[in-house]
């Protein structure tokens, strides 16, 4: 009779608790406590940059690693696929169930972005992931519970933070003129960042959710710019702007291209990045270097700091004569702007 006491009283229990506190309620089996997690973002978007707050229609599913030794993933107590539908809020579980160890021993969860868990390699005291130019990365830092905490209602709750930097291009021509002069845009890439080729891997430490950047591409062929489509959902394509997905330009500033790459820490140097622009008239193609400086958003001044998490939107200007390119901060986190001359 003992063995059907507890049940019968758990379930006694429950009845007495509201929906909301049985969401976030552990699953118990044969003392066997499952582990859970809650999540918040700072401003995230992902992958097509996802937009805006999780939730149960704009969900993020993430990469969760278990281990008993903080800091340290080289051995994984477990690890899995986490689906957040709101911030901060509703517990979730991994897609496959995964338990506490009955011993109370602590367990140390950390979660990357973007899944799948295979594209993270070099797994240990840190994590690494290519970098493509239309993926966010993106880390939480470590969080740690065990099988007594999660009976007493702690729920560990992991904080998205972007890692790379974001950069809109907005194209326009200055007059009609402008425009038979250079066609269309079939080609924008960073080939130069902080005076150096683009790096193109991202190390994330996994204790604390930073990073730091490496791999230089040795050909210099940078990182390339994808397509906008404002008429789409979303508007973060995956096609690279080349000759088949070419850019018209007309006298409207318009959202026409977006990389997400490697930060870097900004110095009051010249420049800051350089952009290669190909254009297309007729069958006449021309290449065009462009020197982008930073700006602080806020004193106007040379930006001197990291990048990391910041977005940047740059407005190519095509002058019958030239180019200018301006530069202006958008929300990730407000970093700074730049203005530049294409001759």
């Amino acid at each position: 009779m003992k063995k059907l006491y507890v049940p019968v009283l758990a379930l006694l229990t429950l009845a007495s608790c509201s929906k909301s506190e049985l969401a976030n309620r552990p699953v118990v089996e044969n003392d066997m406590v499952e582990i859970m997690a809650t999540s918040k973002a700072l401003t995230i978007e992902t992958r097509a940059p996802f937009e805006g707050q999780i939730a149960s229609d704009n969900t993020l599913t993430a990469v969760v690693l278990g281990s008993t030794t903080t800091a340290d993933y080289t051995t994984r107590y477990c690890d899995g696929e986490m689906t957040f539908t709101d911030d901060n809020t509703t517990a979730v579980s991994f897609a496959t169930p995964q338990y506490y160890p009955v011993n109370d021993d602590m367990v140390y969860l950390c979660a990357l972005y973007p899944t799948a868990l295979a594209d993270w390699t070099d797994i240990a005291q840190t994590a690494k992931h290519a970098i493509d130019g239309k993926t966010d990365i993106m880390a939480a830092a470590e969080v740690s519970n065990n099988k007594s905490g999660a009976m007493a209602g702690t729920v560990p709750s992991f904080t998205f933070k972007h890692l790379l930097t974001k950069l809109v291009v907005k194209v326009k021509a200055d007059d009609d003129a402008a425009v038979g002069v250079w066609g269309n845009i079939t080609g924008i890439t960073l080939v130069k960042a902080d005076n150096a080729n683009v790096n193109t891997t991202a190390v994330v430490t996994l204790k604390d959710g930073t990073a730091t950047f490496e791999a230089p591409a040795a050909d210099g062929s940078g990182m390339k710019f994808y397509c906008i489509d404002a008429t789409a959902t979303p508007k973060y394509t995956e096609n690279a702007v080349d000759e088949t997905n070419k850019i018209t330009l007309t006298t409207t500033a318009e959202e026409a291209a977006y990389s997400l790459v490697a930060s870097i820490d900004a110095k009051n140097v010249s420049p800051h990045l350089v952009l290669s622009v190909d254009t297309d008239l007729d069958g006449t193609k021309t290449t065009k270097t462009v020197n982008v400086d930073l700006k602080d958003a806020q004193t106007g001044s040379g930006f001197i700091n990291s990048t990391q998490g910041k977005a940047f939107e740059i407005t190519l200007t095509f002058k019958a004569t030239d180019i200018q390119a301006t530069a202006t901060v958008t929300p990730w986190e407000e970093g700074g702007n730049s203005e530049v001359e294409i001759q």
